[in-house]
């Protein structure tokens, strides 16, 4: 589960966390002009910028539009689709520094996220679509799947361990075979606006844990996260990080979600709203005194970010080109 910031030294990582490749073109020249721009800029994360992200981008609002404009592209394809139960702003966590008022009335959107997984485990028992598909015939079932995917027999199939691999090669397939093989199909269409695939693979990579953990090691970062630490004692929480802090309320969240979804599918209404309230009253309480704690973080953050990931761009610059060029 993945709690809402309330402290700079999370907020940073999550400001690394965008670190998505959405431009592919190539270098034009040693230094290069992106990295220039990159390192000249007055925003809080030159990576951010060397990529061409958006740390303000929320990947899954809009999510129920899509459904529908999903629906609207199979009926063109000539078959009926129902759009899947989702909730949006599921994925609305704030990036950088949270507003005080989104954490007098969430904390760290711990115990929303248990009511949007309840709601949404309530509301998808069933593909809406199953029953649909059961009217088709096997061929009609694959162009049915063309349609949705974008995936056709010819460009991908699936072995028997459900591995995709390549139709014409026999070869494992790629993600990027993958990603064009799906470009035109009506689910892709649809999310290409809320989603960045590549997102996923930069997360993955050196690179990636390379700043992150760079940012934290930094001396100004940790003396200011070492004073949070004594705030936080202070006020009766003796952790080291926002990690340790929130351990426990994760755990009582995933206790809820189990008794309410895993165990007992007949647990009463009331009772699971009122296990919420409690742990979002307990949430709030401690996110609040952690806002309050970050007070110096928050002030700081952007320009520790902004020097640290200027010195990392500096010192890997081909690196850094090197993946630019590899995206899609």
């Amino acid at each position: 589960m993945s709690p809402r910031g309330a402290a700079a030294h999370r907020g940073l990582g999550l400001v690394v966390l965008g670190l998505c490749v959405l431009i592919a073109v190539a270098c034009g020249g040693d230094p290069d002009e992106r990295v220039e721009a990159a390192i000249a800029t007055d925003q809080a994360s030159p990576l951010a910028v060397l990529f061409g992200v958006s740390l303000d981008v929320d990947p899954l609002r809009g999510a129920a539009g899509a459904e529908v404009e999903i629906a609207d592209c199979m009926a063109r394809a000539g078959f009926e689709y129902s759009p899947a139960a989702v909730i949006d702003g599921i994925g609305s966590t704030p990036r950088g520094t949270p507003q005080l008022s989104d954490v007098q009335t969430s904390g760290y959107g711990i115990a929303d996220s248990v009511s949007t997984q309840i709601a949404l485990f309530q509301g998808a028992s069933a593909d809406p679509n199953d029953a649909y598909l059961e009217t088709l015939s096997a061929q009609e079932i694959q162009e049915y799947q063309a349609a949705l995917t974008g995936i056709t027999a010819e460009e991908i199939v699936f072995d028997d361990s459900g591995t995709p691999v390549d139709a014409v090669s026999g070869e494992p397939a790629s993600p990027a075979q993958i990603r064009a093989a799906s470009d035109d199909g009506c689910a892709s269409m649809a999310y290409a606006d809320l989603l960045d695939p590549a997102g996923a693979n930069l997360l993955s990579s050196d690179v990636y844990l390379e700043a992150q953990q760079i940012i934290e090691a930094d001396n100004e970062m940790q003396a200011l996260t070492a004073e949070w630490s004594r705030c936080m004692a202070n006020a009766g929480y003796p952790v080291r990080d926002q990690a340790e802090l929130i351990r426990d309320l994760d755990t009582e969240a995933d206790n809820i979600v189990h008794e309410s979804i895993e165990d007992h599918h007949d647990v009463d209404a009331d009772e699971v709203d009122a296990m919420i309230d409690r742990l979002r009253a307990r949430e709030i309480t401690i996110a609040l005194i952690d806002f309050d704690c970050s007070a110096e973080l928050f002030e700081a953050a952007p320009e520790i970010t902004r020097r640290v990931e200027s010195d990392f761009i500096r010192d890997n610059e081909d690196r850094l080109i090197d993946l630019l060029e590899q995206q899609p």
